[in-house]
């Protein structure tokens, strides 16, 4: 399926395609450009089409409800079906052992991190359930993750209007460094309100 068929569907069908398409992304079933998707609805949000709090409650619980079946899938049947059909779903054995590497390096904060790193956001939930890491846990920080992530993506969109299209090229090459940028303006604008 090609970017324009599911923003199209994001079109048609609103707040329920939103929670689809995030979920069916998280889960890895299908190639679904998340960033761009969720910039897109930012977009819908400024034309009024959609509501910025109904939107970014339906992406949170989409990407949530794909993250936990993720876990689920991976904590109940692990490693040997993650390896026997994971390239079905793009979990290659390297990503795979990426994942574990940043697990090890990181702990838990991997799952919140990962949302924002291209390709690693869709393993974190099997890793977590494979490696059998407490639920809570792994819904603690899947879930503030997944927060932040659709909060920034939708709101950008939003911010953006109809120049939406020109982060499309960087999203998945500048993710990563976006998210920083973003985190230190919330940041300073947060200390600086205090202080005011």
């Amino acid at each position: 399926m090609s970017a324009e068929t599911f923003l199209s569907f994001i079109e048609t069908y609103g707040y329920y395609a939103v929670f689809l398409a995030l979920m069916v992304g998280m889960l890895g079933i299908l190639p679904v450009p998340e960033e761009t998707s969720m910039v897109f609805i930012g977009f819908l949000v400024s034309r009024g089409n959609l509501s910025l709090g109904w939107s970014i409650v339906f992406a949170f619980l989409g990407t949530t409800s794909g993250m936990t079946a993720a876990y689920l899938i991976g904590r109940r049947l692990g490693t040997p079906i993650i390896k026997k059909y994971g390239k079905r779903i793009g979990i290659t054995p390297e990503r795979l052992a990426k994942t574990e590497k940043w697990f090890k390096k990181y702990g838990k904060w991997t799952l919140a991190i990962g949302y924002f790193v291209p390709g690693l956001r869709q393993i974190t939930a099997y890793s977590a359930g494979i490696t059998r890491l407490p639920y809570q846990g792994f819904a603690l920080m899947a879930y503030i993750g997944a927060a932040l992530w659709t909060t920034v993506f939708i709101n950008l969109g939003a911010y953006l209007g109809e120049h939406w299209r020109a982060l499309d090229p960087l999203l998945h090459r500048y993710t990563i460094w976006l998210f920083v940028a973003v985190l230190v303006f919330l940041i300073v604008y947060g200390w600086s309100r205090t202080e005011a």
